[in-house]
């Protein structure tokens, strides 16, 4: 259920981040169900983003959350350049108990440095550019966006210490609390996207660069059966996302056993899982930090193929979770591949909701 809001008033809590809902990622899915969660503990909610897409409403309230956009000037990769952006979060952080800014932002230097109002971070990953000399200033300056906001915060957070202690800015969260990103708590359901009786490797999240995908479908020549199948589940959120949507179509094409699925709804996710033997995470860059969806697919019983990245790979905490592959190296991922149908798919397990209770737990202390 949404609503349009058009209110600015005293929140107990206003959350800046560049993209919010609807858009698709894992920072802005965790973002969603903290802000839905502290609606759920009786705290007045605002998230200031951008408006990603024209059609998207400037005021709207989704879940109990009052979503605030400010208007987009300019696009650079995936980046979104807006002017009025840092001023909207001041103008409603002003009157808020808590501002919690999720990083790598661009412009949470310059907010950190106007507002006042007692501040938490999440940092969610370095940013990683176009290797050029263009791409390293960007990179320079967001680094040094962060650091000064990381500065001004009463308190911060990362993924793991893992993904921390290997940052570019890794001297700005020695104090920082590591909370891993909640996990959708899913069901067992139906198989129903298997194709064969073969071995179903499978990928869901963003169709992007830093995810490896077109790593995973070279690797999947190597590593699979004729009756196996490689099932990927995304869409591309960028035009860079959709050029590589572009090449994979042109594999799946050529070859049947690659079935690119789509954006996959959240009602239909549950039946992934249950189709797929293996899942598959060949992220290539620090882009990413953990991996939602592992973690989901890991919580079902399914073992995981998973490049050896600093955060990504604590999800694979023993070998019968599943393999470790070095990133960016399709004869490594390859190998992964082959290995992983030796791992047996196992009973799902319980998930607690631990990170969500820590991310509440410390929300509330900092209200205090």
């Amino acid at each position: 259920m949404s609503r349009t809001s058009k209110r600015i008033c005293d929140y107990d809590y206003v959350v800046a981040l560049n993209y919010y809902h609807p858009h698709i990622s894992g920072l802005t899915d965790m973002a969603k169900r903290v802000a839905e969660e502290m609606v759920a503990k009786g705290l007045t909610v605002c998230v200031v983003c951008q408006q990603h897409d024209k059609s998207l409403m400037k005021f709207e309230n989704i879940n109990g959350v009052d979503v605030v956009r400010a208007s987009v000037v300019l696009r650079v990769a995936n980046g979104l350049i807006s002017a009025s952006f840092p001023f909207l979060v001041y103008r409603y952080a002003r009157r808020a108990r808590l501002l919690h800014l999720h990083l790598p932002m661009l412009e949470s230097g310059l907010i950190s440095f106007m507002s006042s109002t007692p501040k938490l971070l999440t940092y969610q990953c370095d940013f990683v550019s176009e290797k050029s000399f263009l791409g390293k200033i960007i990179e320079i300056i967001m680094d040094r966006s962060c650091r000064f906001a990381l500065k001004r915060s009463k308190s911060s957070v990362v993924s793991s210490r893992d993904y921390a202690d290997y940052s570019r800015i890794k001297s700005g969260l020695i104090d920082s609390i590591a909370i891993a990103p909640p996990l959708q708590i899913r069901q067992l359901s139906k198989p129903s996207f298997r194709k064969s009786s073969g071995f179903h490797y499978g990928f869901l999240g963003r169709i992007a660069a830093e995810k490896g995908l077109e790593n995973l479908v070279a690797a999947f020549t190597f590593a699979a059966n004729p009756e196996d199948q490689l099932l990927i589940a995304g869409s591309p959120v960028s035009s860079e996302g959709q050029e590589i949507y572009k090449r994979l179509e042109a594999s799946s094409n050529s070859d049947s056993r690659i079935d690119l699925l789509g954006f996959v709804p959240e009602d239909d996710v549950a039946d992934f899982y249950a189709s797929i033997d293996a899942f598959i995470f060949p992220s290539i860059n620090a882009l990413e930090a953990f991996g939602i969806a592992q973690a989901e697919a890991k919580a079902l019983g399914i073992p995981l193929v998973t490049s050896d990245l600093p955060g990504v790979r604590t999800v694979v905490d023993s070998s019968d979770v599943g393999v470790l592959v070095r990133p960016n190296d399709i004869a490594a991922l390859t190998v992964g591949m082959k290995e992983v149908r030796n791992i047996t798919k196992k009973s799902p397990r319980a998930v607690s909701s631990t990170s969500m209770q820590k991310y509440s737990d410390l929300i509330l202390q900092l209200l205090k």
